[in-house]
């Protein structure tokens, strides 16, 4: 194959020889696109240590990331077992949950939202891990309400799915799971209200 850039530096020519063209040489021209014209990287870095919560030595952990919209799941991560880093890259234009596992650890959900954003971010996300002790409780950052009502948003079956596999797998953990209402409208409304909040713990 033989490449050639033209003077003008926005084109080049090469020519081939390959079975399946179309000729003895098949002649190809390229155009380089400018500064203006290149796409802009959608690509976001998630980046983090996972450590312990009581004596902060680092976790080996397993961290799974998930598209809230589209309730799939985007990929698996390990964490560094000496160090507990992980760094992962990942589109940006989503809302994320990111789910992190250890053995004899609460699993732990977060939520971020990049979909607003066409352009490189850098998210650092460090988590500290409960053990599986009894009185420890985690945060459900993943469980989405709508203003005023109790049913579910849709965002919120992963996160269900993740404490139903844990009660499976520990069929002698027994767990509470409670809520509070958010800081949205009057006092007196928030105080005598029943509307649930964002923030739901898991207690063992």
């Amino acid at each position: 194959m033989y490449f050639v850039v033209a003077a003008n530096g926005s084109n080049a020519y090469y020519a081939s020889v390959t079975e399946d063209g179309f000729g003895e040489k098949d002649l190809y021209m390229v155009t380089f696109l400018s500064e203006a014209d290149k796409p802009i990287s959608k690509m976001s870095v998630l980046s983090g240590y996972i450590t312990d919560a009581v004596d902060k030595a680092p976790v080996s952990a397993f961290i799974e990331l998930i598209d809230l919209n589209k309730q799939e799941r985007i990929g698996s991560y390990i964490t560094d077992s000496k160090t507990g880093k992980y760094l992962i890259s990942l589109p940006s234009g989503r809302k994320y949950g990111a789910f992190v596992y250890a053995d004899g650890y609460m699993f732990e959900s977060n939520y971020f939202d990049i979909s607003d954003s066409s352009t490189f971010r850098e998210i650092t996300l460090d988590v500290e891990m409960k053990s599986l002790e009894a009185g420890n409780n985690i945060v459900l950052n993943n469980i989405f309400f709508d203003t005023d009502k109790t049913l579910l948003k849709p965002e919120s079956q992963m996160t269900l799915q993740q404490i139903i596999k844990l009660m499976n797998d520990y069929p002698t953990l027994q767990v509470e799971i409670s809520g509070h209402t958010d800081t949205d409208g009057r006092d007196d409304y928030n105080q005598n209200s029943v509307k649930p909040e964002l923030r739901v713990l898991l207690i063992i």
